[in-house]
């Protein structure tokens, strides 16, 4: 095995990035779920804008009546 030096860098030294061992991937399972998430978001915003009140002077009217 290969052993690692353990040496003190100077604040101007770059240490050098083995690709083999240090990658960086892309969450896409996370990107993927906060998608779906995102589209029932708005998918149950579409339902209730269209399920709301349908006529909003009888329900207005209904409130106004029971609390008199």
């Amino acid at each position: 095995m290969e052993e690692r030096k353990t040496e003190e860098l100077e604040p101007t030294e770059v240490v050098p990035i083995d690709q083999k061992r240090e990658t960086i991937h892309f969450p896409w399972g996370m990107a993927i779920i906060m998608g779906i998430l995102m589209l029932c978001i708005i998918v149950c915003f579409i339902v209730v804008m269209i399920l709301g009140p349908v006529n909003s002077s009888s329900a207005s009217s209904v409130i106004s009546s029971s609390a008199v």
